[in-house]
């Protein structure tokens, strides 16, 4: 990575965006959540995984979000930016190419089938600025060669008429088995079983219940989503009241979310848990129309939280979902409701939002 050119451009928004100028010492938010990243960091930082920390804080306080790309026409040649901290610089600690993503990544053997979770784009180098050698749409299979050493990218085989090897982020793939899928952590150590939405048990409507769109409101706190056929619960943990309106949202780390909320009992179910990630995905609603289906980032000027504010008043904009990462134990998914579907994977120490679900996995 570090021996590889780059020409890419980390900006504190888009170009529609003002930049905010809410942070401390005189400095903007983005310059604020910049220094604050570089402050705290204690370990070599590429450009990408800045970009993923100093975006989450930059989101959750002002109205612009951060871009990082690669430039065209300028040369990039599959390189980013190494930030290196005293400390690691004053013990002579040498940099080796297979720790990053260079020209030459380390290759663990996997050998297995996987699947796409979504559509997926391939790229001639394990990062996300190199170029696009090929696509893999949701649910297609494809062969995984490798894991690369200490990095959340597989080695695949393309497949008939496209380059023949190219690198998937981990994340958007997962091992098929048996007919069911499974994800699979750096130490091979298989985690739980993805299984296909099934609907709960069905309830006849009653007069309190109230239709909106596709969901069903059942007057009790309760709604169902009929697309899906999973129940959700209308407010955040905290909230109560008709509109959500009474206490406070309660945020917890991925931990404690994953043992207060098993098995809960609410409204005559005792089945209520954190939802998968791609449930929780499944109640961003996009005002205006999505801007970008790959992410599912929302046109501009849609509502905000990106979700249907009628039938989920007072929601938040970050939610933990009860997926864990499967390329690190200290990691777990969450959806960020600002500008769309943005999920991504943090440190399981962050504090989020809870919505309840039940039905279904």
């Amino acid at each position: 990575m570090y021996m590889g050119r780059s020409r890419t451009a980390l900006t504190s928004g888009g170009k529609d965006e003002k930049v905010q100028d809410a942070g401390e010492d005189g400095h903007s938010v983005f310059a604020q959540a910049f220094l604050e990243v570089l402050r705290k960091n204690k370990e070599i930082l590429d450009g990408n995984r800045l970009f993923d920390t100093l975006k989450i804080t930059v989101v959750d306080v002002a109205l612009q979000t951060p871009r990082y790309n690669y430039i065209p026409g300028t040369g990039e040649n599959s390189g980013d930016f190494l930030l290196v901290p005293k400390e690691i610089l004053r013990k002579n600690l040498r940099l080796s190419v297979d720790v990053f993503r260079g020209t030459s990544p380390a290759i663990q053997p996997v050998g297995a089938d996987f699947m796409a979770m979504k559509n997926v784009r391939i790229r001639r180098q394990p990062q996300f600025t190199s170029q696009q050698v090929g696509m893999l749409k949701k649910g297609d299979a494809i062969w995984v060669v490798g894991e690369v050493n200490e990095q959340p990218w597989y080695l695949v085989d393309c497949g008939k008429g496209q380059q023949e090897q190219g690198y998937i982020y981990s994340s958007y793939l997962q091992e098929k088995t048996g007919g069911k899928v499974r994800g699979k952590s750096r130490e091979g150590t298989a985690v739980a079983a993805v299984k296909r939405t099934e609907p709960p048990v069905s309830r006849e409507l009653s007069q309190k219940d109230k239709t909106i769109g596709q969901y069903i409101d059942h007057g009790d706190g309760t709604i169902t989503d009929t697309k899906t056929g999973l129940m959700w619960k209308r407010c955040s943990e905290g909230l109560s009241g008709k509109n959500c309106e009474k206490g406070k949202a309660e945020e917890y780390t991925w931990n404690d979310a994953v043992k207060r909320f098993k098995n809960v009992d609410y409204a005559g179910y005792s089945d209520w848990r954190l939802p998968t990630i791609d449930e929780l995905k499944s109640l961003v609603y996009c005002s205006k129309g999505v801007k970008d289906k790959d992410d599912g980032e929302c046109n501009d000027g849609s509502e905000r939280p990106t979700i249907n504010q009628q039938v989920f008043p007072n929601t938040s904009l970050w939610y933990w979902s009860g997926s864990p990462y499967a390329g690190a134990s200290d990691l777990a998914w969450y959806v960020n409701l600002f500008y769309g579907g943005y999920s991504n994977y943090v440190g399981r120490d962050a504090n989020y939002a809870v919505r309840l679900v039940r039905g279904g996995q």
